[in-house]
């Protein structure tokens, strides 16, 4: 999903200024949607081919950074002008994006740990019940 959603950006980004679709919303906007998208893909695509990737966040952001950049650089190519705040402006979507999937992140985690941690209290009950009764245990 997240190779397909690149492709469909980057082929976008390399139209030719008459062959891109005009939508009713600032070019601003649309970069920042459009990084948004992509660094929640990669944020969920790095969560679940690596899970214990020291610092996702950080990652997806520079990736946004750098892609941003270059992708901006390259519309020169195709007769289209290169536009810092363009830029800007994928950096502050894929950033916001990296931002919201962390703390989704972690506090999908932080349930997991707190229902480990009832799980462990509820065995740790049982077997002080067997270990003071232990008719209960054959009952």
């Amino acid at each position: 999903m997240l190779l397909c959603y690149w492709a469909v950006i980057f082929t976008i980004t390399h139209l030719p200024p008459r062959h891109v679709p005009h939508v009713n919303v600032s070019d601003k906007i649309e970069h920042f949607v459009g990084y948004a998208g992509l660094a929640t893909l990669l944020y969920a695509t790095l969560w679940a081919y690596r899970p214990h990737f020291r610092y996702p966040a950080l990652f997806v952001i520079a990736v946004a950074m750098c892609y941003g950049a270059a992708d901006e650089m390259l519309q020169t190519l195709v007769g289209r002008k290169a536009d810092v705040r363009d830029w800007i402006a994928d950096v502050a979507g894929a950033t916001l994006a990296a931002i919201m999937m962390a703390l989704l992140r972690r506090t999908i985690w932080r349930r997991a740990i707190a229902r480990q941690q009832d799980a462990w209290k509820v065995r740790d009950t049982v077997r002080e019940r067997l270990a003071t009764d232990p008719a209960a245990a054959s009952s």
